[in-house]
């Protein structure tokens, strides 16, 4: 599409228009409903709208250069908007949603000179990248719940985050980036795919009472609170040793869950567990920190250990792989990410015979989308004309074994 932007091919006209005609629409909702003030020309407003978005899209090397940045990043965001009227008048920023006065600060973490973070008597361990990734899914969903309209509203983050004393806003997604994007746009994915891994856990459990319930790759996540399971489920949180130390300090225990620590690629974490109850089996934001051979191992070695069951988890292709280690927000947490991601959704059936593919929950077409903010729902109004598109957003398989 870039190309075709700079050859002017009808394509690229047509792809304008539809994205003029779309924001213009969107313009004049809000205004009619009182969620955005009114707008004396809403299509130059929305003409504008897209200008933005293309320039950053098609040119951000030169857009970089003009603004005297060497590399485009957050700092190119903030001077397009030094005036505080561009991009403030799409609704990318908002100047009153910045991260350090909705409370990230109240973290109040101390660094110690061996690295390490000590707060409430808790120490935090030096974890790996792939490890620390926990607290960008952390602090995306207690930055939701410290929302007026939250996706998620899940208070419980919001509780933990402040016992482990970890400044949040330390992480390039919530400090730099936050000073440039509404904080609904740095939460939605993370957010909205835990509240469909959710759903997914509760349709199967309102059928099979009695089911396993696995959440690999548990992390500080507190799933089993907001689902609330019935005491005939079996719940187990699985994570690496250190992480599921830190959980056990942090997370309030239940008598009904069950902590494995355990490398999820090796296959003996799974003997003590039940194998002859129907599974329900979630993992949110575990696939690319997972080497590709031992992915393909794990997948295998569940679909072996249980008699059937469900298996659902937010996948990533090959191009979203690639956009999140070049993405300034993952921070530290990309150095982790070893697993090349696939494109193509049934791979899994073939990995792992037994796996079929039943759904693919496109973010882009959740209802939630009406809470984002006029870009994000311009873009989401888009890509969710096309599959291509929307599964190069955040999107969760769900299979049957």
């Amino acid at each position: 599409m870039v190309r075709a932007i700079h050859d002017d091919a009808p394509t690229a006209g047509t792809f304008v228009d539809t994205m003029v005609e779309e924001s213009e629409a969107i313009v004049r909702a809000e205004a009619a409903a009182g969620t955005m003030r009114p707008s004396s020309d809403p299509r130059a407003l929305a003409v504008l709208n897209i200008l933005i978005g293309l320039a950053v899209l098609t040119m951000p090397p030169p857009l970089a250069r003009a603004l005297g940045s060497e590399r485009f990043g957050p700092d190119v965001l903030a001077n397009l908007d030094a005036d505080g009227r561009a991009v403030h008048a799409t609704d990318l920023h908002r100047r009153h949603a910045y991260a350090d006065r909705y409370g990230l600060v109240d973290c109040c973490a101390s660094v110690t000179t061996e690295g390490e973070l000590t707060h409430m008597g808790i120490t935090l361990p030096n974890l790996t990248p792939a490890q620390q990734s926990v607290f960008i899914t952390l602090g995306s969903r207690a930055i939701d719940s410290r929302l007026s309209h939250p996706f998620l509203g899940d208070a419980m983050a919001d509780e933990v985050i402040r016992k482990t004393g970890y400044d949040v806003a330390d992480l390039p997604k919530f400090g730099a980036m936050s000073k440039v994007f509404d904080p609904r746009t740095l939460i939605f994915d993370v957010a909205v795919r835990a509240k469909k891994l959710d759903e997914v856990v509760q349709r199967f459990i309102s059928h099979h009472p009695d089911a396993v319930v696995l959440d690999l790759g548990v992390g500080l996540d507190t799933r089993i609170f907001r689902v609330n399971p019935p005491s005939t489920a079996g719940w187990y949180g699985i994570d690496f040793p250190e992480v599921i130390d830190l959980r056990q300090q942090v997370v309030p225990q239940r008598t009904d869950v069950h902590s494995i620590s355990a490398d999820l690629t090796e296959p003996h974490w799974l003997d003590d567990l039940p194998s002859d109850r129907p599974a329900v089996i979630v993992a949110d934001g575990l696939v690319p920190f997972l080497p590709q051979d031992g992915f393909v191992s794990m997948l295998n070695h569940l679909v072996d250990h249980f008699p059937s069951g469900e298996l659902a988890f937010n996948a990533y292709t090959t191009f979203a792989v690639k956009a999140a280690k070049g993405y300034l927000g993952a921070g530290s947490a990309a150095d982790g990410m070893v697993n090349p991601g696939f494109d193509d959704p049934h791979a899994p059936e073939q990995w792992a015979p037994g796996l079929t593919l039943i759904e693919e929950i496109f973010l882009t077409r959740v209802p939630e989308n009406a809470g984002q903010t006029l870009p994000m729902r311009l873009w989401s109004r888009l890509a969710a004309r096309s599959t291509a598109l929307s599964r190069r957003g955040t999107v969760v398989f769900r299979y049957r074994f």
